[in-house]
């Protein structure tokens, strides 16, 4: 069996295992502070990855769930499927599967692919420090292993590898009766990578400090309004990357489902300038 299918079979025999022990289940955290789905998979907003466990798991609990987003800009569309499992509000595993639709430089003539799809599997652990009650916010730190499906389409961008490790530090905190009486939350992580526009376009050997920075206002307990940006490696010779960046509004009716919908502005992408879009994403946790 590949050792993408064992990984897939491995959770997927995790999550049912879990899915027998109802009474364990995560039910005790405040509502939204499992954040959403980003697009690898892990706790964090649309593009960006967070401090924050998937899942309203506290201690002595488990959570699993998965979710589903697509973003489509004037020439490209990124599908990301993802799964999460995380225990005791300590510990999160993840594994994804995105595909990019190659469809501007199809048109172009520049390829005859029609689409790339990367595989990802993460691991997250909170170093210490509480989102809410701590008062310096929550430490964590995580690690994701991508593997990009097309070594072909790899080589002919420039890239050294059609596989790669990113490792990051995240901080987040939530402040309760914020400015303007609402609840904000901050997050920042440092991401070191060796990706270029994420793994979906190749990997090199050494690594490339980079930050990401989040915020979100709750308008009420169930929705909450917020911006990320995302800087990111330019090291390609022939097709520039910029840092990414979206607005998101983000639905909670309750601590199972989660609904997103958000703008992007992704720059330049395998060459194809001012890639602007939306976004679209939903998720189900237990």
């Amino acid at each position: 069996m590949p050792a993408r299918s064992r990984s897939t079979a491995v959770l997927c025999a995790l999550l049912l295992t879990l899915a027998a022990d109802p009474a364990r289940a995560a039910d005790g955290a405040m509502l939204a502070t499992s954040g959403l789905q980003s697009i690898e998979g892990s706790a964090g907003g649309g593009l960006t990855t967070w401090a924050l466990i998937a899942g309203h798991a506290e201690r002595g609990e488990h959570a699993y769930g998965a979710g589903v987003s697509r973003a489509v800009t004037d020439g490209f569309a990124l599908t990301s499927a993802s799964a999460y499992l995380s225990w005791n509000n300590r510990l999160e595993l993840s594994i994804g599967r995105q595909t990019l639709d190659l469809d501007a430089l199809v048109e172009s003539g520049a390829i005859d692919r029609t689409d790339v799809s990367m595989n990802l599997l993460g691991l997250k652990y909170r170093i210490g420090g509480d989102v809410i009650y701590g008062d310096y916010g929550q430490l964590s730190v995580g690690a994701v292993y991508k593997h990009n499906e097309d070594a072909a389409l790899v080589r002919l961008i420039g890239a050294e590898r059609a596989s790669g490790i990113d490792a990051y530090l995240a901080w987040s905190k939530l402040w309760l009766d914020g400015p303007g009486d609402r609840n904000w939350l901050l997050n920042f992580t440092l991401r070191a990578t060796q990706g270029h526009q994420l793994g979906l376009s190749g990997f090199d050997s050494d690594y490339q400090v980079s930050a990401e920075g989040a915020v979100g206002i709750f308008l009420n307990p169930n929705w909450v309004v917020g911006a990320e940006y995302r800087s990111k490696p330019d090291r390609l010779p022939n097709a520039a990357e910029e840092d990414w960046a979206d607005l998101y509004l983000a639905w909670f009716p309750n601590k199972r489902w989660a609904f997103t919908l958000g703008y992007l502005d992704l720059g330049s992408i395998g060459g194809v300038n001012d890639q602007h879009g939306v976004y679209a994403a939903v998720q189900y946790g237990h």
